[in-house]
């Protein structure tokens, strides 16, 4: 298993992923949608992705910004996904540690990950890797 960072090579396989992930809650479109490379070319957004033999298997989606409160620059995950059969395999705790060395390697004050309410199994999964509860994530599409 390698971890790497993504390429607009990997369009068609990360967006197959992100469909996986958000399981039809979004309008991602393969032939219509170009966000994907717009945050491959944005310097604050990296994308990572495993690879088991060829396969992209999962991948991580995070960014770096400054807040006010902070003196250094906070890193957001995004996403984090792995597919079903590869889970409990040490994947997402490696693509922690990428992040995490990439956060100290940046001078990052702090890594925030957002999760749904009803995934308590990543929850348990994020205490376990040392992430406490911080608060809540409030939303309102406009």
């Amino acid at each position: 298993m390698k971890i790497r960072l993504a390429t607009i090579k990997d369009k068609a396989a990360i967006v197959r992923l992100y469909n996986l992930f958000v399981q039809g809650a979004n309008h991602y479109k393969t032939d219509k949608d170009h966000n994907l490379a717009t945050v491959l070319a944005e310097p604050n957004s990296h994308i990572l992705v495993a690879e088991v033999d060829d396969k992209l298997v999962g991948f991580i989606a995070f960014s770096t910004r400054f807040v006010i409160r902070y003196p250094k620059p906070i890193l957001q995950v995004e996403e984090l996904f792995v597919i079903q059969e590869y889970r409990r395999q040490g994947i997402a705790a490696q693509f922690l540690e990428e992040v995490e060395t990439f956060a100290k390697k940046h001078s990052v004050q702090a890594i925030y990950i957002e999760s749904r309410l009803d995934l308590l199994s990543a929850h348990k999964f994020y205490e376990a890797c040392d992430y406490k509860k911080d608060g809540y994530y409030f939303k309102r599409t406009v």
